[in-house]
């Protein structure tokens, strides 16, 4: 099984004007974690997988990853 990004488009009742905060954890291996050997070896980094336009945002997530990201909210829809 092959492995690609993911893209979701993310909607809210309100208008998305903007993506204000947005960090991923990723790795290369789905049994990867940290241990007292490699403590970083899964570390948050910032992530610039997110776009918004006409007030939906849609993220583009790689590979064995999960993100947090906070939005600016506009007016109601």
């Amino acid at each position: 099984m092959r492995s690609c990004p993911l893209g979701r488009a993310i909607r809210s009742d309100r208008a998305i004007e903007r993506a204000d905060a947005c960090e991923s954890v990723t790795g290369d291996d789905p049994k990867a974690g940290n241990d007292f050997e490699t403590p970083d070896r899964i570390v948050a980094e910032p992530f610039d997988g997110v776009q918004v336009l006409d007030g939906v945002a849609e993220a583009v997530l790689p590979p064995l990853s999960v993100a947090a990201v906070s939005f600016t909210l506009g007016e109601w829809r």
